[in-house]
């Protein structure tokens, strides 16, 4: 589950009080062709300003913007460092520089020019960006704490509280506390009806939570505004299928494989649906589609694993469960489903010892004696199979 998450802020500022003459004709020439995005054309002015002028700020500020613009990152980053050898306290320049170290998913160094940047200024849109950064480094506790003081500030710019709303539910989320990201979705969608991030993530919480019908509510929206969000088919077919809305989320996931391309996760999903409709052999190319695509896909192996076993194809099922056994070696659930499966070929030895595995991995396990049982007895063990099944019978029920 992928979070939409805010952009950050750049903050483009052109000081010119210590210009001289030529060189405010070429940064005045050179800033005219950044507002315009021709970005080489605005280096070379800044280039031909700063000859006049070396410690002309502006210009070096102005040049790494044009670098951001080109991604020429490492270029935009040397001058805004120049920028705070002669201006430490400069709040615009760290926070383009924090910016830059954002994109180059530098995180820990954009938190500390970022509250280098709030030291000389407390502004919301410095919050903001230390907190997606927070964020970013899955420091959700901090990211909170910067979007609660920005929103604290009661921004009005832009559309800088919607962000700040948006991206506080995210973090709210990741922590747990799924009422309050709801709260502050909800908040955004009150301001702006259309905004497709906040019915998108509210959306990814109502799911969360188990809460499908509201989930199908804001997914409908989103599918509505278009295609902008790819896994949202994906979603809401999960929604479909936790409704019992089978063919509902059938074309979901065709649509998620549409536009999601081969992905294990929907091929799995689409196949427990088609189970659902009873459509076994529609399911058991779908688990085949996923294990094709990830041959480690232990979940692919079992779900196929399971129909087959369903379906009386021992031998099949048995192959499925010797690659799980393979790739999990102390997954106890997959040694006494291969039990059984063995049992059910006549297999005793081998379901024995399966069983004996599974003890072994879980020896509380009811179902592991009980099973074990059920093969003593077959092999002539009578006083084994008893022993069994009343270690069974002493053993507690999972509630």
């Amino acid at each position: 589950m992928i979070k939409k998450i805010s952009l950050l802020w750049i903050w483009v500022f052109f000081s010119m009080c210590a210009l001289a003459q030529p060189s405010k004709e070429f940064f005045m020439a050179g800033k005219r062709k950044l507002r315009a995005k021709e970005y080489k054309k605005a280096i070379e002015l800044f280039n031909k300003a700063l000859e006049v002028n070396k410690i002309d700020v502006a210009a070096m500020g102005a040049r790494g913007i044009a670098k951001m613009g080109l991604k020429d990152f490492e270029g935009a980053k040397n001058d805004f460092k120049a920028i705070l050898q002669l201006q430490p306290n400069d709040a615009r320049t760290w926070n383009n520089l924090g910016t830059v170290q954002m994109t180059q998913k530098d995180f820990k160094g954009a938190i500390r020019s970022f509250s280098s940047a709030l030291k000389s200024r407390r502004h919301p849109m410095l919050l903001f960006n230390r907190g997606i950064s927070q964020y970013q480094l899955k420091n959700y506790q901090q990211a909170v704490k910067d979007f609660d003081a920005a929103l604290a500030m009661r921004p009005t710019k832009g559309n800088l509280p919607i962000r700040l709303y948006n991206n506080r539910g995210n973090a709210r989320d990741m922590l747990g506390d799924h009422k309050g990201a709801i709260a502050d979705y909800t908040m955004v969608i009150n301001k702006a009806p259309g905004n497709d991030n906040a019915l998108y993530n509210r959306g990814l919480t109502y799911k969360k939570i188990y809460k499908y019908k509201e989930a199908l509510a804001d997914f409908d929206k989103v599918v509505k505004m278009g295609p902008k969000f790819k896994e949202v088919y994906y979603h809401r077919g999960i929604c479909r299928n936790a409704t019992e809305n089978y063919k509902g989320a059938i074309a979901d996931f065709d649509k998620a494989i549409q536009f999601m391309g081969d992905d294990v996760i929907v091929y799995n999903s689409r196949g427990y649906a088609k189970q659902n409709l009873r459509d076994d052999a529609g399911a058991i190319a779908d688990f085949g589609k996923a294990i094709e695509i990830d041959p480690n896909n232990t979940l692919g192996y079992f779900s196929r694993g399971a129909l087959y076993y369903q379906d009386k194809k021992y031998k099949k099922a048995l192959a499925d469960f010797d690659k799980i056994v393979q790739l999990k070696p102390n997954d106890e659930k997959a040694y006494m489903t291969r039990g059984n499966i063995k049992f059910k070929l006549d297999d005793y030895k081998g379901a024995l010892a399966d069983f004996d595995k599974a003890i072994r991995l879980a020896p509380k396990s009811r179902k592991a004696y009980f099973l074990r049982g059920n093969v003593k007895q077959k092999m002539g063990d009578t006083e084994g199979a008893e022993a069994d099944w009343m270690k069974a019978g002493q053993i507690k029920k999972k509630r």
